[in-house]
């Protein structure tokens, strides 16, 4: 074995450590509901607005940190609350707070950043903020988007490493394959087959929207590689060994808990 392939399979080694540990803490507090899960979920909230911020600084754009972070934490907490018809004025607010205060600091153009917030803010305490009011609704929805999600990235990066050849989007992840999605397309068609009846879908619904989901969380892992290009750095943050940061691990269920959520609305509609 060479010194390269003993690194990569320390770093493997740490990925599924980190995975292990945190499915258990996540399943555990999913189960455990209330004040529990709102609490995991502000944690990453907090983590994945502070990995954003940083993200923005390494372009010199210095944001109002207090303003994404209050932002932010709103959105779980109205969603807690049931009242996330108040989440509109938390963006409106944000915004106009921003354009007053951004003027008193030379380092920045106020819309830029003001915009930034509100972007980070929805991205990350929206997106997530939607997973409180499915674990509300039924936990079964929380447990099936992480099953999504680890189908999906498992999948797509095993099968990728064995059988990549051809590249997906190498101006923006240049180690993604068209294998690799395949892979993770099939893995995830296959959980919404198996979960169908969770759902009360027929086969031919489950596969379709397994399909939909699939391509939902490649594009918000694509979303995330993007901003990290843009920042010129491999990995948003580093507090999940293996993994990277908050934001390296839930890109891809910030676009997949929206699509869960209608999903939802539909179902029981």
């Amino acid at each position: 074995m060479t010194k390269t392939d003993g690194g990569e399979g320390n770093v493997m080694l740490q990925r599924i450590l980190t995975g292990i540990v945190g499915i258990f803490i996540l399943l555990g507090a999913t189960y455990l509901g209330g004040a529990v899960f709102l609490s995991a979920i502000l944690l990453i909230v907090f983590l994945g607005l502070l990995e954003f911020a940083g993200l923005l600084e390494r372009k010199e754009v210095k944001l109002e940190i207090w303003l994404l972070v209050l932002a932010g934490l709103s959105f779980p907490v109205l969603a807690y609350f049931n009242i996330r018809e108040f989440g509109a004025a938390v963006v409106f607010t944000t915004l106009a707070v921003g354009l007053l205060v951004a003027p008193f600091r030379e380092d920045q153009t106020p819309l830029f950043a003001t915009a930034a917030v509100v972007f980070g803010s929805v991205y990350i305490g929206w997106s997530m903020s939607l997973m409180v009011a499915l674990e509300m609704v039924a936990s079964k929805y929380v447990f099936l988007s992480f099953l999504i999600v680890w189908a999906n990235d498992t999948a797509a990066y095993f099968v990728g490493a064995r059988l990549g050849r051809h590249k997906l989007w190498p101006k923006v992840s240049p180690k993604k394959s068209v294998e690799g999605a395949m892979g993770g397309l099939l893995a995830t068609m296959a959980v919404l087959v198996a979960a169908r009846g969770w759902l009360g879908v027929n086969v031919g619904n489950a596969l379709l929207l397994g399909a939909l989901f699939s391509v939902t969380a490649q594009l918000g892992d694509f979303a995330e590689s993007i901003m990290k290009r843009d920042a010129r750095v491999k990995d948003a943050g580093s507090i999940l060994p293996g993994h990277g940061g908050i934001l390296d691990r839930f890109d891809s269920l910030f676009f997949v808990l929206p699509l869960m959520y209608f999903l939802h609305i539909a179902l029981a509609g």
